[in-house]
């Protein structure tokens, strides 16, 4: 009989299976992938977790990050060992969970229309890179789409309100920079409910318990950090980049850049509506969008949350692009990330017009296919790149070995360490307050092979691959190190 049940419900979910099966399949190519910085960090956490009980690490010049992917990578880790493979794996299964709740949301656009947003989002380069990389973005679209479903049937059981507290508390843990989208989410949804019932929000105790919740979790981690490293931010160096574009940066260049990032992320988020607009219907459901947004608000609660995110991620990448030392605009795909948070809140928007459209004909069907081959255009060009990620390390491991180089100190180690086999790497840290440093024979043990990037040595022996190498440290030599962190 059970078995009899599960051919049926194979039978009424057969579509599903397929995405889900095909998603999988786009994404399979992610194993064997180079890991970013924030990967490499989140590994290092999770086995001080395992080990030794503690959040700490060997190093400050490494990105700080709050607590969440680095317990969700710990039982991988002493599953699968402490690797990329532990990285990926969890990346897959978040992935899945995605496209699920992502599906569960559009099933009542009809059985057609409710896998588009799960469709789109299966081809999209941003999160196909994210997953490569190991960062945390899956994590966090999840979270955000949680967040919105509970806000949504909070509307009609303020109980839900709580669940929505819960799920925008565990995305404050996950990442430094776009968490602080939540708190900003947080005020502005107040102002939001304020609007629609005035001073009743405050007598409803489930919304009262729900910002207590949200409080009382930024408090305890703000608390944490003060009591671990003496201020109250996960990354201080984050904060430091904020106050100067707010405090000493010059309003017309401010207008520029934030405003730039503005207009590249709608762009971005916006794409996939573009080919809709060729459709009557779509271009009749645009005009009535702002009208929508008032008097629905589940769909004011799916703008409020897009814009807010476009507005929150502007002002956090312009920051990081002006004042952070070691990235320009050359790097500013990288921070569609941020916005990409919201690309399933954004997919099931376009799902709804197409739903729209596909009440009078089936030409939506011929958007969405420009749609998803916009986005294809992007992914493939992705997925190869980064297939090829893997081999800057391998140059630098073989570099290593002809030059019988096992043991290396370098300012870089954690990231070295988890893409790099065959050589073990050693931190060093002398900060990034001041533009140069003295790295000492109690820092580096005299005649030590030293391989580095933020500290530049006065003196060294070659260049591999983009890093300094000294094969026999001399302080008299080879300092003092200018530090490429410092940025007056």
């Amino acid at each position: 009989m059970s078995t009899m049940l599960s051919s049926a419900n194979l039978r009424r979910h057969w579509a599903l299976v397929a995405l889900l099966s095909l998603a999988l399949g786009f994404h399979l190519p992610i194993f064997g992938d180079a890991l970013n910085p924030d990967a490499t960090t989140y590994l290092a956490v999770a086995k001080s977790i395992a080990t030794q009980g503690s959040l700490g690490i060997e190093t400050t010049l490494a990105p700080r990050h709050p607590p969440l992917m680095p317990l969700l990578l710990t039982p991988f880790g002493l599953a699968l060992g402490f690797n990329d493979i532990s990285v990926h794996i969890l990346e897959l299964i978040a992935f899945v969970v995605l496209l699920l709740l992502t599906y569960s949301l559009s099933r009542g656009f009809g059985p057609r229309v409710s896998l588009v947003p799960g469709l789109l989002l299966s081809v999209d380069p941003v999160l196909y890179l994210n997953m490569s990389d190991g960062r945390s973005l899956c994590v966090l679209m999840i979270l955000a789409l949680s967040t919105l479903l509970a806000v949504w049937r909070g509307l009609v059981d303020s109980r839900w309100l709580v669940v929505a507290a819960m799920s925008a508390s565990l995305a404050y843990l996950t990442a430094d920079s776009v968490g602080y989208l939540f708190p900003i989410a947080g005020i502005a949804g107040l102002a939001w409910r304020f609007y629609y019932v005035r001073w009743q929000v405050f007598r409803d105790r489930w919304y009262l318990s729900a910002v207590a919740i949200f409080s009382s979790v930024v408090l305890v981690w703000t608390g944490y950090n003060v009591a671990s490293q003496g201020n109250p931010y996960t990354d201080p160096r984050v904060i430091g980049y904020l106050d100067r574009l707010i405090g000493s940066t010059h309003l017309d260049i401010q207008i520029v850049m934030i405003g730039g990032f503005v207009v590249y992320f709608f762009l971005y988020l916006g794409q996939n509506f573009l080919p809709f607009l060729a459709l009557r219907e779509a271009r009749s459901a645009v005009r009535s969008l702002p009208a929508k947004l008032v008097r629905d608000q589940r769909i004011g609660a799916m703008g409020l949350f897009i814009v807010l995110t476009i507005l929150t991620s502007a002002v956090l990448s312009s920051a990081f692009t002006l004042y952070e030392p070691l990235r320009t605009l050359d790097h500013s795909d990288t921070y569609l990330r941020y916005a990409a948070v919201v690309a399933p809140i954004a997919f099931l928007g376009v799902g709804m017009l197409a739903r729209t459209c596909s009440r009078t004909s089936k030409r939506w069907i011929a958007p969405l296919a420009v749609a998803l081959i916009v986005l294809a255009v992007q992914f493939v060009p992705q997925a190869i790149e980064r297939d090829d990620s893997s081999a800057w390390f391998h140059a630098l491991q073989k570099d290593l070995s002809a030059r019988n180089i096992e043991t290396v100190y370098s300012d870089i180690a954690i990231y070295l360490r988890y893409n790099t086999g065959g050589v073990a790497f050693l931190s060093i840290d002398k900060g990034y307050s001041t533009p140069s440093v003295n790295i000492t024979t109690s820092d580096v043990p005299p005649g030590s092979a030293l391989l580095t990037l933020i500290y530049v040595p006065a003196r060294f022996d070659e260049r591999i691959e983009g890093l300094y190498l000294v094969y026999h440290f001399d302080p008299a030599i080879n300092g003092p190190f200018a530090n490429l962190y410092y940025r007056n």
